[in-house]
């Protein structure tokens, strides 16, 4: 018999080497082409040169920790993503370029999502606005 919270870690660990797979691969692309298509493509995204680094060096933020604080704060990613893509996109690009993504990991592992909210996540206020615009009386 299996165990199922080692085949749930299984999957987690292979599912986190796929996306920095997938995120190595773009990189490795990006920084092979001439740097003036780099930046064109880069414009078509709302990004610019300077967040190459961020793009490089990339962490799970984007991918694992914001739809997993989304959630826990009781938004769902999915329909964000779909619905409000320009907003779900900005709350990826700050997320991508937080220095704390690993502080985040720490506080979402324990289901705190509160602590990132109220001292380090740039994506607070959006958050929050997010909350709000889904339940009004609440504030």
């Amino acid at each position: 018999m299996q165990n199922p919270l080692g085949a749930a870690a299984l999957l987690a660990i292979r599912n986190r080497l796929n996306c920095w797979y997938a995120q190595h691969k773009v990189a490795r692309e990006l920084q092979a082409l001439d740097p003036s298509e780099a930046q064109r493509i880069l414009q078509d995204v709302g990004l610019s040169m300077s967040d190459m680094p961020a793009i490089t060096k990339p962490h799970a933020g984007p991918s694992v920790l914001l739809p997993q604080r989304l959630e826990t704060v009781g938004l769902d990613p999915l329909y964000l993503k779909i619905e409000q893509s320009s907003v779900y996109r900005d709350l990826e690009q700050a997320c991508m370029r937080c220095t704390s993504w690993r502080r985040c990991a720490r506080d979402l592992a324990r289901g705190d999502a509160q602590t990132g909210l109220e001292h380090y996540c740039s994506n607070a206020q959006t958050i929050d606005a997010l909350l709000t615009d889904r339940n009004p009386e609440a504030h």
